[in-house]
């Protein structure tokens, strides 16, 4: 191995050499930072993304058979998806109006039903392959 030519602190060569160890230096501390601000950025949505919450709303009930009656004759949806929760006795469908859009989830049972949200504009997905 070759050692490193021997340069005196005052001629140009040491100075030009000291800019370049301190460019080395800030493009590391640079490039350090970049790699530890990611780092961190990475660790707080992790973070974020464990921490559950729960959320308490308000929801409409009522006799199952007058709300799927009033999604049926006045709003004009259809079921359009199901989904059976055995534990829970409960029912979760979704209805889809096809001209206008409009959308109801309902978790239901055979006495009472619950809207768990509504809106318009429902787009179907198509089929996902992998």
């Amino acid at each position: 191995m070759v050692p490193p030519p021997r340069i005196e602190q005052g001629s140009s060569d040491f100075q030009s050499v000291a800019m370049t160890t301190s460019a080395k230096a800030a493009l590391y501390h640079k490039y350090f930072m970049r790699k530890l601000l990611g780092t961190l950025l990475i660790l707080l949505s992790l973070q974020v993304h464990s921490q559950s919450v729960t959320v308490e709303k308000p929801v409409i009930c009522d006799k199952t058979e007058l709300v799927i009656e009033a999604l049926l004759k006045i709003w004009k949806e259809k079921p359009t998806w199901t989904a059976r929760v055995p534990e829970e006795d409960a029912i979760y469908v979704l209805f889809v109006n096809p001209k206008t859009s409009a959308w109801t989830l309902l978790q239901l049972n055979s006495t009472v039903a619950c809207i768990l949200g509504a809106g318009e504009k429902s787009t179907i997905i198509p089929e996902y392959k992998s």
